[in-house]
């Protein structure tokens, strides 16, 4: 798998996320990434709005979570 970066888009089990961990830390074989969904009740100036591909997706900054990214 490619490494991830700082703000690329990654998709697992059909949800979509985004990485927000910084290029600046070593390599390491988890990331961590906010998931971005379209149904979940948002809360102003907390819960972002990004549109990818097309669609608003709304960024759940309550389910903040390191994933693995290796196999």
């Amino acid at each position: 798998m490619e490494r991830l970066t700082r703000y690329d888009v990654a998709q697992y089990g059909g949800v979509k996320m985004v990485v927000i961990e910084s290029d600046l830390l070593p390599p390491d074989p988890a990331v961590v990434v906010i998931p971005l969904l379209a149904d979940y009740p948002a809360v102003n100036d907390l819960n972002p709005v990004l549109v990818h591909d097309g669609h608003a997706l709304l960024q759940a900054n309550g389910h903040i979570v390191s994933i693995s990214v290796e196999h």
